[in-house]
């Protein structure tokens, strides 16, 4: 089959705004979890939230203070933060909008059922008494919806931009929270409230959904240095990094050949090594930062090659793909 360039770039972002949503419902809930049952002397605190996003600055221009009424409305209703769930789901919604024959039929209708729950209860869902039951349900929609594409999409062109979309959203994602959430943590044994320490490491992979995979893979205790290699390269962990760049490398091979795949193929086996040179323990904030800084702009340059290669330089309006 063929591919119009424009499609394939509305599939890449439609996996990439539909997996950003599941992404920070779900760091909503857990993060609501753990300042529920920690003491206010962790200071753990509502705004620390803005982080992982970085939308600190755009909080700040609207709102005077990071309480969690703010921070909440700010994560999931605001239609202006690129971040938030009402702006990723209308945006996933729109890209589907314009690719609907390339889908399968009953997308449209699962999308749509998600996004007019969101818009009826995201108000609810910013208060705390409802906020648990409203994550769970977007969360659950959002797989759903994840589940229904995995039994239903053809291996296609079109399957392979919108996973390929999906897993760049992963990656970045989880170096978002690596970055802020473990960048707190390190050393934290050495403090005072050391004790608290293995609860917030737990809530890191249970904000990923890693929780049962780390037990299951590295069969010891929630520890610091494991935690960060397990969502850094544990390639059974659909969201650590090295298996999103994995998943990256492999659909780049299979992707249409066009000017500059090659190159594209060779920069994602690139991150791939770097991932292998990390060191399995001695982790401080500042050498996280820059890890997850290295991820997050490895995500930049693969919008940047994947948008040169398939999206926009090829004037006939068409990507090329096999029969499938």
């Amino acid at each position: 089959m063929s591919l119009l360039c424009r499609t394939a770039e509305n599939l890449y972002w439609f996996g990439r705004y539909l997996e950003r949503a599941e992404s920070v419902t779900r760091l909503v809930r857990e993060h609501t979890v753990l300042i529920t049952d920690l003491p206010v002397s962790t200071g753990v605190k509502w705004d620390s939230l803005l982080a992982i996003p970085g939308e600190d600055d755009s909080f700040h221009q609207r709102f005077d203070t990071g309480g969690e009424a703010n921070v909440m409305a700010f994560l999931l209703a605001d239609p202006t933060n690129p971040s938030s769930l009402v702006w990723s789901l209308r945006w996933a919604r729109e890209n589907l909008r314009t690719t609907r024959a390339a889908m399968p039929r009953g997308t449209w209708r699962l999308l749509n059922e998600l996004v007019q729950y969101v818009n009826a209860n995201v108000e609810a869902g910013c208060r705390r008494g409802h906020r648990m039951e409203f994550c769970e349900r977007v969360v659950a929609g959002c797989q759903r919806l994840t589940g229904f594409l995995v039994g239903s999409m053809g291996r296609d062109p079109a399957w392979d931009f919108y996973q390929l979309g999906m897993l760049a959203e992963r990656a970045d994602m989880t170096s978002r929270v690596l970055d802020v959430r473990a960048g707190a943590l390190v050393g934290i044994d050495e403090h005072a409230d050391g004790a608290f320490g293995d609860s917030q490491w737990v809530s890191l992979l249970r904000s990923l959904d890693g929780l049962q995979l780390y037990r299951r893979t590295t069969r010891s205790l929630v520890e610091g240095d494991r935690v960060v290699r397990f969502v850094l390269t544990e390639r059974q962990f659909p969201r650590s990094v090295g298996a999103c760049f994995g998943g990256i490398a492999d659909l780049l091979a299979v992707l249409p050949q066009l000017d500059g795949a090659v190159a594209a193929r060779r920069f994602a086996g690139d991150v791939l090594d770097g991932l292998d040179t990390v060191p399995p323990s001695g982790w401080t904030a500042s050498s996280l930062h820059d890890q997850a800084d290295r991820i997050q702009l490895a995500v930049a340059e693969l919008d940047r090659i994947v948008g040169a290669v398939w999206f926009r330089l090829h004037g006939a309006g068409a990507v090329a793909g096999s029969d499938g």
